[in-house]
């Protein structure tokens, strides 16, 4: 699409300078030139080179057939072939490479950019991209290297560098740093995603956001609330009972090295009975059957003055079959209160230790019963 849209401009600057004279023309309004020049500078309301022009043209509008080297300052800046300097326009077009400077509202390549490009619109159907591009919408036919800033980037190749924006999209590989509401990488990522969103094919570095969708971990780790890996992911549902929380639920997401879980708690004792927390947790083989699973968990009441528990489960649990498995541990329990004394009781306790007015230890114990989705 972007291609054709540079066919059909370039045509328009072709047939432009067709219909000119023949002959070179110098006026306050209009000049042109039929032939390749080299003069300092042409100024005029109208600027037409039939061949190639190295210098200044400064005008309302700047058409050059061929290649144009120097500057070109105007509202519409048109160039068949490569430019290789200063753009400075509302719209620039050039219907090859273009290498230096670009800035305008809307900034058009045919080819590769090398340099930067400044402007609303940065569009460029080359290979590549080699430099900078600030704009609210950035987007590349080919790969890129170097950085980006927009609303939004989207680029059809590879891309080696780093993103900046609301929603950055790579259609091939993507190495370097993404940050944005949304990073979506159809290859593969090797570096950090920092998101809301993450969505990668085989990762190598880390995906830090609210949701982390990923092929396959080759190395690194998804870090965030709901972590999703297609090949080598875990992702278990587990009902379990402990000292503090008689009743809980957990849904647990991620790779077995590293693992987040969301969690819903029940205690008839709290002053409002209801918990909901998050954790981390890793699992390591000991044996086929048998595993050590340490875990922490972050629990909030809800109540306007809420308490923070604080839970460290060092668990051991046994596999049944492929799926299944049981888990139990002493735990240890830490519980924060806004106002002085006014503790949430557990069920029951081994040992507990008053701190102060705000902070209470408890040991306790756990069990949990849990099914491997993947």
């Amino acid at each position: 699409m972007t291609k054709k849209i540079f066919t059909v401009l370039a045509a328009v600057v072709a047939a432009a300078t067709v219909s000119a004279q023949p002959s070179s023309v110098y006026t306050v309004v209009y000049n042109h030139a039929s032939r390749h020049t080299n003069f300092g500078v042409a100024a005029g309301g109208v600027n037409v080179a039939e061949g190639s022009q190295s210098g200044v043209e400064a005008g309302l509008v700047n058409i050059n057939k061929s290649w144009q080297r120097g500057v070109q300052m105007g509202i519409a800046n048109l160039t068949a072939k490569s430019q290789e300097g200063f753009q400075a326009g509302i719209v620039n077009l050039t219907g090859g490479w273009q290498r230096g400077f670009q800035a305008g509202i809307m900034n058009l390549t045919g080819h590769s950019v090398t340099g930067a490009q400044m402007g609303i619109v940065n569009l460029f159907s080359g290979n590549g991209q080699r430099g900078a591009l600030f704009g609210v919408l950035n987007i590349g036919g080919g790969g890129e290297t170097g950085a980006q800033f927009g609303l939004v980037n989207f680029f059809g190749y590879h891309q080696q560098g780093a993103l900046f924006g609301v929603i950055n999209a790579v259609g091939g590989n993507a190495t370097g740093a993404q940050f944005g509401i949304a990073n979506l990488i159809a290859g593969n990522t090797r570096g950090v995603q920092f998101g809301v969103v993450n969505i990668t094919g085989k990762a190598d570095g880390t995906q830090i956001g609210i949701i982390n969708l990923a092929y396959r971990y080759r190395s690194g780790l998804p870090i965030g609330i709901i972590n999703i890996v297609g090949e080598g992911g875990y992702m278990a549902a587990e009902a379990g009972s402990s000292s503090m929380f008689p009743v809980t639920a957990a849904f647990k997401s991620g790779v077995e090295a590293l693992y987040t879980s969301v969690i819903a708690a029940w205690n008839p004792r709290f002053h409002k009975q209801v918990a909901l927390g998050v954790g981390v947790g890793s699992i390591f083989d000991i044996s086929r059957l048998v595993f050590f699973n340490p875990e922490m968990n972050y629990m909030s009441t809800l109540e306007a003055m809420s308490a923070s528990i604080f839970e460290l489960h060092p668990n051991f649990g046994c596999n049944i079959g492929n799926r299944w498995s049981v888990v139990a541990a002493p735990t240890l329990t830490w519980q924060n209160v806004a106002r002085g004394n006014d503790f949430n009781r557990p069920l029951y306790s081994i040992w507990q230790k008053r701190l102060d007015s705000r902070n209470e230890l408890y040991l306790g114990l756990r069990a949990a019963l849990r099914f491997r989705i993947m």
